[in-house]
C-alpha cells in the first residue's frame, strides 16, 4: 500500500474514522503541502485528527455476526497522537502533492460516515481521500 495512504488508513481505521489557505480544524494552513509540514505542525494535524475520532470506542452490531470498533479509548489517545507522529516522522514521499486541507477533507469526510455506511462491505473511501492515495504520494 502507498506510504502516505497507509499513514491515513490506519489513522481511519483507528476512527473505524476543511481545506483553503486560512486553515482548518488543525490550525494548519489548508495549502500546505504534506511533505513540507514541520514537525509541530505534524502534531496539531495528528492531534486534532484524533480529536475527531467518538470516545469512547464502541462496537457497532452490523448484523448477521457482523461488527466494526468505532472510535478510540481515551486511554489511548496519548499513544495514537504519538503513532501519527511518527509516520509523518517517516516522512511523506517527495512529490506528493497532498495538502493539508486534502487530509483534514478526508478525514472529516469519513467522520461523517453513519453506522450502516461503515458496516456496508461495499464501502470505498469518500472521494475527499483520494488526493491522498495519489500515485505520487507513494
Amino acid at each position: 500500500m502507498k506510504k502516505l495512504g497507509s499513514v491515513v488508513l490506519c489513522s481511519l481505521l483507528v476512527f473505524a474514522c476543511g481545506g483553503g489557505s486560512g486553515g482548518g480544524g488543525s490550525g494548519v494552513p489548508g495549502n500546505t503541502l504534506l511533505v513540507d509540514l514541520t514537525a509541530s505542525q505534524a502534531a496539531d494535524i495528528c492531534e486534532y485528527f484524533i480529536g475527531l475520532q467518538e470516545q469512547p470506542e464502541r462496537t457497532v452490531d452490523c448484523g448477521g455476526g457482523s461488527s466494526v470498533t468505532v472510535g478510540i479509548d481515551p486511554a489511548e489517545v496519548a499513544g495514537e497522537i504519538a503513532d501519527c507522529k511518527a509516520d509523518f516522522d517517516e516522512g511523506v514521499i517527495a512529490g506528493c502533492p497532498a495538502t493539508v486541507g486534502d487530509a483534514e477533507a478526508c478525514f472529516e469526510a469519513f467522520n461523517s460516515l453513519s453506522d450502516a455506511q461503515l458496516c456496508d462491505p461495499e464501502m470505498t473511501l469518500p472521494a475527499a481521500c483520494a488526493p491522498l492515495f495519489d500515485e505520487r504520494c507513494g
